[in-house]
Order: structure tokens, then C-alpha cells, then sequence
């Protein structure tokens, strides 16, 4: 199951009222959300609690793990209907037994890379998910502007998996989402390219028409 959107509206906040805004818009337009999850471990910063998030009733969902130990979260989206935990590559797991858990609970997996990893220490975890997230920011704030590195990221990864399903996250707008999915990107998540507008519906028709 993927999204049936190519703009996935993002949701990084720390408020509920931030988050029922964010899935309200959700569900007038895409039918889908990328959710991020902040330990201020692996990442510095906060977001509302997996606990605290309503039931994610939506086509698709994803939750974006910048958690030390992503498995430890599964549970708990699984109790919030997520479609699909994507977890960094840098941080803590056993592939083992993050497969095992996401096929028990029904949870698509899928694989963040930081702009500073190597792309290929991500080749050995395609045979468990093909969903691979490019950051185009340094994880865990929105708002940031996109490396200049990352249209070339997205390139050099289709080089070499043709089957892959690519999504970007991080300063995705509409002066750059063309250059992304020329290069052989998929999906992308917008935050700031769409909630920096106070007419959110126009930021995504935008973005939509860009990436005609």
C-alpha cells in the first residue's frame, strides 16, 4: 500500500490542535500524512507523543522515526492505524527482528537516510522494504531550506535500484519538486512548502501542478 498522492502533507508539531489541523487538511485533500516522531535523542526536539495522536482514519499514513530505538514505537502505531514506520538507518535496530515485529503487526517498513550517510549502506535493507526516504534537511526541524546535494542523492540512488520506490523529505516546495521527480523521486513530503501559506489548499494545488 502507498500513498495515492504524490505530495504527502508533513506533520511535525508538538500541540495537539497543531496535529488535528494538519490530519483535518489531510483528509480534505491527500488522503494521507507523513507524521514525524522526535525523541530528542537521535534528534533534538519534541512532538506530541505517539499516545496523544488520534486514530490516523486515512487511505495511508507513515510515521517518520527519528528515534533511537524505533522499535519501541510500533506498538503504538499500530494502535493509531499507521500504514507504515519508516525507520532512519542510523539509529538502533536488528533487521531481523524489526522485520519480524512490522510483519506481526501488520506495519509496512520503510528506510530514512541523513543527508551525511552514505546512500549505499542502504542497499542491504531493500531486500526487507524498497521504500527509501532521501532527507533533504538535517532531521528534526522543518522549515529548512533544501541541500543543494539532494537532487543529485536522489539520482545516484535511482542509478542503482531502478525498482525503489523514492520519497524526499525535508525543504521540498515548488521551485524544486520538478528537479526531484526528474531525477527519480516518487513522493514528497511538504510542511513548510504548504503550512508557511496561510491558504494551505493553494500551497498544494501549487505543488501538485509543479509536479505535473
Amino acid at each position: 500500500m502507498r500513498s495515492k498522492s504524490l505530495i504527502l502533507p508533513g506533520c511535525l508539531v508538538l500541540s495537539e490542535e497543531s496535529f488535528l489541523a494538519r490530519l483535518e487538511f489531510a483528509r480534505a485533500t491527500t488522503q494521507s500524512i507523513h507524521v514525524d516522531v522526535v525523541d530528542n535523542d537521535f534528534v533534538k526536539g519534541h512532538t506530541l507523543p505517539i499516545e496523544e495522536w488520534p486514530e490516523l482514519d486515512l487511505g495511508y499514513s507513515e510515521a517518520h522515526l527519528m528515534v533511537r530505538s524505533p522499535q519501541s514505537c510500533f506498538s503504538a502505531l499500530k494502535a493509531k492505524k499507521v500504514t507504515r514506520a519508516i525507520v532512519h538507518v542510523e539509529s538502533e535496530f536488528d533487521i531481523e527482528s524489526l522485520e519480524r515485529d512490522a510483519r506481526r503487526l501488520d506495519i509496512l517498513l520503510g528506510f530514512a537516510v541523513n543527508p551525511d550517510t552514505d546512500l549505499a549502506t542502504s542497499k542491504p535493507l531493500l531486500r526487507v522494504s524498497n521504500y527509501i526516504q532521501i532527507m533533504g534537511v538535517t532531521p528534526g526541524k522543518t522549515g529548512q531550506p533544501q541541500l543543494p546535494q539532494t537532487v543529485s542523492a536522489v539520482s545516484y540512488f535511482r542509478a542503482f535500484d531502478h525498482h525503489s520506490i523514492i520519497s524526499v523529505d525535508g525543504g521540498v516546495n515548488a521551485s524544486n519538486v520538478a528537479k526531484l521527480k526528474s531525477a527519480g523521486a516518487n513522493y514528497f513530503i511538504a510542511s513548510s512548502g504548504i503550512y508557511d501559506n496561510h491558504d494551505w489548499q493553494e500551497s498544494y494545488r501549487e505543488l501538485l501542478e509543479a509536479v505535473k
